[in-house]
């Protein structure tokens, strides 16, 4: 297969790769180097952790302690964060995608991923994805955390973030995108 807009697919793969990612937790994971199997008591996973800062059961203000440490992050410690999470997701996509596990894709494992993709996108099942369905999944998921500021976005910010992906993805411009666009 000869990919005649390779730059437009890579951004689409891009797309629905950062949508389907999991940012909740990773980055506080993350942050403490990369050894995060136990915690300081030695007993705790990471889940636990998080589990415990979530609900406020964890020793002192952990929830705090941890955004500190992220606002202290150099841009150049920010930067290798955010690839190593990247990398790490890929991989999460990458495996979910690899039915044999032979370690490369297949063009029938990958429609097999976007066609998932796609239907989830779909709420109506009219084999479209359209302009008013993906703001409202979006929404839905909660996923797209990472991608914004930490200030976070008003609606009518996100709406035009998402306008402006949704009209780079619609090829033929018809309001909707289709199972070919989406590839």
């Amino acid at each position: 297969m000869i990919l005649k807009r390779p730059s437009r697919v890579l951004a689409g793969l891009a797309f629905l790769f950062a949508l389907f990612a999991t940012p909740t937790g990773a980055v506080a994971q993350s942050s403490n180097g990369g050894d995060s199997q136990q915690s300081a008591s030695g007993s705790e996973t990471p889940s636990e952790q998080q589990a415990k800062t979530r609900s406020g059961s964890g020793s002192g203000a952990a929830g705090d302690l941890t955004l500190d440490k992220l606002r202290e992050l150099t841009p150049e410690q920010k930067a290798r964060l955010r690839s190593q999470y990247e990398k790490r997701s890929f991989l999460r996509h990458f495996t979910k995608m690899d039915h044999n596990n032979d370690g490369a894709l297949t063009r029938d494992e990958m429609l097999t991923y976007f066609t998932i993709i796609h239907t989830v996108f779909d709420a109506d099942y009219n084999d479209v994805v359209s302009m008013v369905e993906a703001p409202t999944l979006l929404l839905r998921i909660k996923l797209m955390g990472r991608a914004f500021p930490e200030e976070g976005l008003t609606l009518p910010d996100l709406q035009a973030r998402l306008d402006e992906t949704f009209t780079f993805l619609d090829e033929n411009q018809n309001g909707k995108l289709g199972w070919p666009e989406l590839l």
